[in-house]
Parts: C-alpha cells; structure tokens; sequence
C-alpha cells in the first residue's frame, strides 16, 4: 500500500496518508500546501463548538 508521511503544522507530529483516502486525494493534487492531522482538527472543532454553545 502506498502512503505519504506528513508533519502537522500544528502538534508537529508525522502522520501517515494512506492511498484512496480523501486526504491523499487532496495531497496529490497540492502537495506544497500544509495540512493537520486528524486529532487536531478534532480538537479545534470540539473547542468551536464549545464556544458557540458554552
């Protein structure tokens, strides 16, 4: 299987993309463009939400 290993711009963890997945779509047609890992796109949704309800 192919994959891609990308840093995070935010947590500056290495991730990996694996071939057919969404973001290694998006990585192919862009590579040169910064991207977040999962969990801190989690993360900064669950803090949005919070904000907008709370």
């Amino acid at each position: 299987m192919i994959f891609y290993t990308i840093r995070c711009i935010t947590c500056k963890q290495d991730y990996k993309i694996m071939e057919g997945s969404k973001l290694y779509k998006e990585y192919k047609e862009n590579p040169s463009e910064q991207r977040m890992c999962q969990e801190c796109v989690e993360q900064i949704e669950r803090d949005a939400k919070k904000q907008f309800f709370g």
